[in-house]
This record gives C-alpha cells, structure tokens and sequence, in this order.
C-alpha cells in the first residue's frame, strides 16, 4: 500500500469527522434562545431576595455544547455560598411558583429528593432546561473546561466527538448506571496529557474559583495531529494502554500514576480494582460512583471495539457522516489490507481476541488482551497512530503486503 493511499484514506476519516463535527455545531437560533432563557432566569431570580442571581455551567457556557445540548443553570446568591441545604427545596419552589407565572417556562418536573434538587423546565417548548439553587460546585469546572478549549479548537472537537460516541454506544448517562458526559471531557482531556506526542499542558486548578471570567495563564498549545489521528489513539490509550483499575484520569496532575499514590489520598474508592477517575476540585469524588459494576464492562467492550474499528480501517459506531454528505465512510470499508489482522511490533501480525468482559471484568480482560498483543511483539512498547516511530528499523513485511494499520508506531510508557 503506498503512502498516497494511506493519506486518501486519513483525509477521507478526516472529511467524515468534520462533516459529523459540522452536524453537530450549536445552530446560531440555539444560541440565542439559550442568551434569552439566561436573560429571563435573571430577570426572575432577584424576586427570591437580595443578592439572587442565575449561573449558568456545563457544555453550554465551557466550549464542549452540541447541536440540542440542554441548558444547566443555578440560582445562587453570591454573599452566602455555604446556604443550608434544608432550605434549598422550599426555595425551590418558591422559584417554581415564580416561573409557572412566566409564559415562556413550563415546569415538567420537579427533583426535590435528589442531593441537588432540580427543576425540570421547557423554555418557549424547545430548549431543555435544569435549574438548580446554590449549586455553586460545577462553576470551577466549568471555568477550568472553558480554558482547556481556548488552548485549542482541536480540544473541543475531540471531546465532542468521543461524547457522541459514548452516546450512540449506549455508554453515557449517569441515570443509567454509565459514565457521566463529563467523566468522558476529563478522559479527552487527559489523554491528550499523557500521549508523550501531544503533551496538553497542565493547567493548575488553583488558578480557578468559578467566576465567570476565565483566568489568564501563561500556557500555549497546538495540535500536530488530524482529528482521526486523534480519535484513533483516545480510543488505542483506553483500550489498550490505560492501567484499567489501577491508573487514575486526573487531568489536575495530568500524569500516569497509580491510585495508590499519595496524589489521591483522598479518593474515595481508589483501592478498587474498577476504573478511577477524579474530579479536579472534589478530591474525594471518584466518578466511578455512578457507573455500575456491569456497565463498566460493556464501556470497556467498547472501547475496545472503536479501537479494533480504527485498526481494521473504518471509523467506529456513530461516527460516520449522514449519507447525504458525500463523505460517508462505510461500516465495511476496510483500509487496504489481505486479511483481518493488526499491526504488531517487530512487523509481526496478530489478530487480537475480543476481551471477555461478562465472565473476568474489564481489568483482567484488558490484562490478558495487552499480554496476548506484546507476546507478538516487544513487551515493553505499545502501539499508537501516526507513521514509525523515531529510532525504529525498517523491518515491516513488503510494502505490498503493509496494512494501513502500520502508521502504528510503537512507544514506551
């Protein structure tokens, strides 16, 4: 396969990318009715008391929002942040009986039993919107999230991108006993950390107190990689080369350590043998509390299976563009190549079994999956995207017989 057909083939995953990127934009009448649903909240807080005001967090306002994302909103009242939570339910219906007078807000449904109790709301029948009281502990986040992606455009694509993912995979969505949409921005921007090729700065998480203007900070940082080079390696990292069950996602520290390190002291959980990812301003929360046991296998079956998609040559579920748009890559469309199988180290091939994680667990699949794929090769590399790596020999088969899958490069961890 020559280098020519390798880059049809990489800009074409490119084209599908941006044409589904492009699907997804927030349309330019979403945004403004998420501006006007802002303005009327603020317009409605005051008559709560003093000091009231509307904070808006989440995908909406930290750069990550697509096409029909919904609106998270708190009311808060800056002059007593540590307001008791008894009083927060009564509040919150005072805040309810305020809006139903609004024409432009329905209420459909009210959470008052939850730990943050929400109101469910329509606004003008389009837009989804959930308002909470004094729910000041997304704010940092979100500030953190919104400078991320100021580093670079490539940052919120890419998050965009494996969030769409994990929806169309049936892995996303707390409710349902899965990973959290924001657990999968920490995991891109972590991953874009630690790949020893893109090294996204730290950026330190005292710079942010949740304010809405984001802090200045001396670090810059571009992307040397297309979008589907990108994607290909987030998935490869997380199946293949994150330490399932002992690794940490923490982009505060942004390095591979163990949850035994003295960096997550206070992470709850950290002992288990399960996936661990920590929220950057509550130490103690490790967002594996929302996934279930039996989910965390089928999130880690799948990710195995983007990464098998991306070796094999077509792009995984989801991420294909509609067929009207003339880049559509098809499910079945393989990458050049004689056989099902995968590039190893050494030039050597193996086709790689899919873990069994009904029966032994994400960490023992992932374990036994890594030793299968470096009893072919060297055991001290592994593979990632994006042509040979520096010092290797030219030691592959012929290059008639070369998958495309050989743009794997090994690295060390």
């Amino acid at each position: 396969v020559k280098s020519s057909t390798f880059a049809s083939v990489w800009a074409e995953f490119d084209a599908s990318l941006a044409q589904k990127l492009a699907e997804t934009r927030v349309t330019d009448e979403e945004a403004r009715l998420t501006s006007n649903c802002l303005q009327e909240l603020m317009l409605v807080a005051p008559d709560l008391g003093q000091g009231w005001g509307v904070r808006a967090f989440g995908s909406t306002c930290n750069g990550f929002a697509r096409h029909g994302s919904d609106l998270d909103a708190t009311c808060c009242r800056a002059s007593s942040m540590d307001l008791p939570e008894p009083f927060l339910p009564d509040l919150l219906e005072d805040m309810a009986r305020l809006l139903e007078e609004k024409p432009n807000f329905t209420i459909v449904e009210k959470v008052m039993s939850a730990r943050i109790p929400i109101l469910r709301m329509k606004f003008k029948q389009a837009l989804d919107v959930d308002l909470s009281l004094q729910n000041i502990e997304p704010l940092p986040n979100t500030q953190l999230l919104r400078s991320y992606v100021s580093l670079d455009a490539s940052i919120r694509d890419l998050g965009v991108l494996v969030k769409l993912w994990a929806h169309v995979a049936g892995v996303c969505g707390a409710p349902n006993g899965h990973l959290s949409a924001y657990s999968f921005t920490l995991m891109v921007i972590y991953f874009l950390q630690v790949d020893p090729d893109l090294r996204l700065p730290v950026l330190p998480t005292t710079l942010f107190d949740g304010s809405p203007t984001t802090p200045p900070h001396p670090h810059s940082w571009r992307c040397g990689l297309s979008m589907a080079q990108m994607l290909g390696r987030f998935f490869i990292f997380f199946a293949e080369q994150f330490q399932w069950g002992s690794e940490v996602v923490s982009i505060r520290t942004g390095r591979r350590l163990s949850a035994s390190d003295d960096s997550f002291s206070e992470l709850r959980g950290r002992f288990a043998s399960r996936l661990h990812v920590e929220d950057p301003f509550l130490l103690h929360r490790n967002l594996h509390c929302a996934l279930h046991p039996e989910k965390e296998n089928e999130l880690y079956t799948k990710l195995w299976e983007a990464a098998q998609a991306f070796r094999q040559g077509f792009l995984p579920v989801g991420l294909q563009s509609s067929p009207d748009t003339g880049h559509q890559i098809d499910v079945g469309m393989r990458m050049p190549m004689k056989e099902d199988r995968i590039a190893a180290p050494s030039g050597h091939f193996k086709q790689l079994s899919q873990p069994n994680c009904d029966e032994h667990g994400p960490v023992l699949a992932m374990q036994n999956a890594s030793k299968e794929y470096h009893e072919s090769g060297s055991e001290s590399t592994r593979c990632t995207l994006d042509g040979p790596g520096e010092g290797e020999k030219a030691s592959a088969p012929a290059a008639e017989d070369v998958p495309v899958t050989l743009l794997l490069k090994t690295w060390k961890l």
